[in-house]
């Protein structure tokens, strides 16, 4: 698992990949352009983590008792990312995406793109990231 430290540098970062993995979905591509960036560092419950394994890849025994023992100490770095793209009839749309980075640990290394969770608005995955943006307050 990936593990990011909040600095401006890492955030900078994770907004490159979080766009790159944006413009890789789009129609057209070079008309991106980003409208507001807002990052956030949520701390995360066994539960959260859990729920943020996509994969089905971690066992909830093993979770539990890595977090109790202080092991696991997950971290979320969630960003909105608003921006503006030309749809297929070559109209100006503009959208909205929220992206993640779940980490274990929150300690510093590279954001690695396969690691990053892209969720539109109406999914599950983004009312979970909606409700854990809420939980830290203020951007």
């Amino acid at each position: 698992m990936i593990v990011v430290a909040t600095t401006a540098s890492n955030a900078s970062e994770l907004a490159a990949e979080c766009e790159a993995a944006i413009i890789e979905q789009l129609t057209a591509p070079s008309t991106f352009r980003l409208v507001a960036f807002d990052e956030r560092a949520v701390p995360l419950t066994a539960d959260d983590w859990l729920s943020l394994d996509l994969h089905n890849r971690l066992s909830v025994a093993a979770v539990d008792a890595a977090y109790a023992a202080g092991i696991l100490r997950p971290v979320a770095f969630i960003a909105r990312v608003r921006y503006e793209a030309l749809n297929a009839f070559g109209v100006p749309i503009r959208s909205e995406v929220l992206c993640a980075l779940p980490t274990e640990t929150g300690l510093a290394a590279p954001v690695d793109a396969s690691s990053l969770i892209l969720a539109r608005p109406g999914s599950i995955e983004a009312m979970l990231l909606e409700h854990l943006m809420s939980r830290s307050g203020p951007g």
